[in-house]
């Protein structure tokens, strides 16, 4: 089980290890949270997908239902809507989904497709900070990707 990480110098996640590891160095060597931002996404844009309705997922998850930072980038995700290169606008699950909800959707009248993946790339990559005003950061990252959470 991955866990979420707690630093009290400075975090940089990334769905990918280089990247986080670029913008960790940047916060090492003394730069800005804004410079470490823009060293990370340089570097994680060059094979990162991301999702908007992951990114809105695992905020809800945290932000409003209460799960721990790392639980709500783990849990299980779906996808309403075309992938790169498919015309399938059916709803995606992961297949950890339990599947009576998975029957209930297909009940309803929803076109549903269950991957074969428990943790599937075509959900896209999550990482989350949270900095609590103790000054301590939360860090979780995504089993779907080689990415980090690199503390200082």
């Amino acid at each position: 089980m991955i866990h979420t990480l707690k630093a009290l110098g400075g975090m940089q996640v990334a769905p990918h290890h280089l990247a986080a590891q670029a913008g960790r160095d940047v916060l090492r060597d003394g730069g800005n949270a804004v410079e470490a931002m823009v060293a990370a996404a340089a570097a994680a844009a060059i094979a990162v997908v991301y999702r908007p309705q992951t990114q809105s997922a695992v905020f809800t998850r945290y932000a409003r239902f209460g799960q721990d930072l790392q639980a709500a980038v783990t849990a299980p995700r779906w996808l309403l809507g075309r992938t790169w290169g498919s015309e399938s606008t059916s709803l995606k699950l992961e297949s950890r989904f339990d599947p009576a909800l998975v029957q209930a959707l297909k009940a309803a009248g929803h076109a549903v497709e269950v991957l074969d993946e428990a943790f599937s790339d075509t959900m896209g990559h999550a990482g989350a900070l949270v900095r609590h005003p103790n000054g301590l950061i939360d860090g979780a990252v995504d089993p779907r990707s080689d990415g980090v959470v690199a503390g200082v």
